[in-house]
């Protein structure tokens, strides 16, 4: 400290003066044994800039030495404490995604050993009025059942299409309400996607049904909440590659993975594109690799049947089909 001024007001008094070069702003000294302090002449004797909190001492008028505690907030009381907060921030934001990415990982292997022998043909982001039709009767066609994930807004506009696939017999699981990154929100927001999804999908989805995250993307913070609520989850062992972009795969390709790993979970998807070339290349990948794929499952004689069922029934005990996952390709939609 420089030597302060100090002007009295019942038992507070008021400091101006610099700690160092910083300036020490709107701080108050308060004489804790109280008498008729006039003046600080002697020097703080200790600071503590985390906390912005000075102790000095000062002569008091009855001939004791009295305490006075200095307290407000320094530019490095702040900078300090702006440090901290923003690193709790970044930490808890790396948490939040190493978490989700442990989690995902570790059940990876687990999840493509248990896939063998079993197919299991999943479609994201429908409803949809035009490929899906065709969809439920190719499966229809060769007696399977497969699992949507639907997008609650795009299911709310289109109740029939929802009502179609239920009729069919086919499972229907959640994927959120708008297809959101979990990884690039606010944890909070991520949340609130998963519940307005299962709220908008009651019609056709339990509050446990089956989830699987947009995009495949994983956080602690979206799996503790699918916990919450005893949700399973699933994601993928093979991507169909219908949503690739550049390189979209034969499908005999995908099928010969398939068949090199002995089954698998299987990416596709049923939304409605824009329409265009594109689109009509896309859904035609789709249709054509379900039926490859049901047709190896009859050469090979793999089972083939919901996502929900196969969980049940690969599961070594109740508690293991709480949490399933495997990792997605990146360059899939999901």
């Amino acid at each position: 400290f420089a030597e302060p001024q100090v002007r009295r007001l019942g038992g507070v008094g008021f400091l101006g003066g610099w700690m160092g070069d910083l300036p020490m702003m709107g701080r108050s000294a308060v004489c804790l044994e109280g008498s008729g302090v006039m003046g600080l002449v002697s020097r703080c004797t200790a600071w503590c800039p985390a906390f912005g909190v000075a102790i000095s001492t000062v002569p008091g008028a009855r001939g004791d030495v009295d305490v006075v505690v200095t307290a407000g907030i320094s530019l490095m009381a702040a900078a300090g404490w702006l440090a901290f907060f923003g690193a709790g921030v970044v930490a808890l934001f790396v948490v939040s995604i190493l978490g989700g990415d442990v989690i995902a990982r570790w059940h990876r292997h687990r999840l493509r050993a248990r896939a063998r022998g079993f197919l299991v043909l999943t479609y994201d982001d429908g409803p949809g009025e035009r490929v899906e039709p065709a969809l439920l009767a190719r499966l229809d066609r060769h007696g399977a059942a497969g699992t949507f994930f639907l997008l609650a807004d795009s299911a709310q506009r289109m109740p029939d299409r929802c009502d179609a696939i239920a009729a069919a017999g086919h499972e229907i699981g959640g994927h959120g309400a708008s297809h959101v990154r979990a990884r690039s929100l606010r944890p909070w927001r991520a949340v609130m996607d998963i519940r307005r999804g299962y709220e908008k999908l009651s019609r056709w989805l339990p509050e446990d049904g089956l989830f699987r995250p947009p995009h495949g993307q994983l956080t602690l913070w979206t799996w503790l909440a699918l916990r919450r609520r005893g949700a399973s989850y699933i994601l993928w062992t093979h991507d169909g590659g219908d949503t690739w972009r550049d390189a979209r795969p034969d499908v005999d390709a995908v099928v010969r993975d398939v068949i090199a790993s002995d089954g698998g979970v299987i990416l596709m998807h049923s939304f409605d594109g824009t329409p265009g070339e594109e689109t009509m290349h896309r859904e035609q990948h789709t249709l054509a690799l379900t039926d490859a794929l049901l047709n190896a499952a009859r050469q090979h004689g793999w089972t083939v049947c919901t996502a929900r069922a196969f969980l049940e029934r690969t599961a070594a005990t109740p508690a293991a089909t709480e949490t399933v996952a495997a990792a997605g390709v990146s360059s899939a939609r999901g």
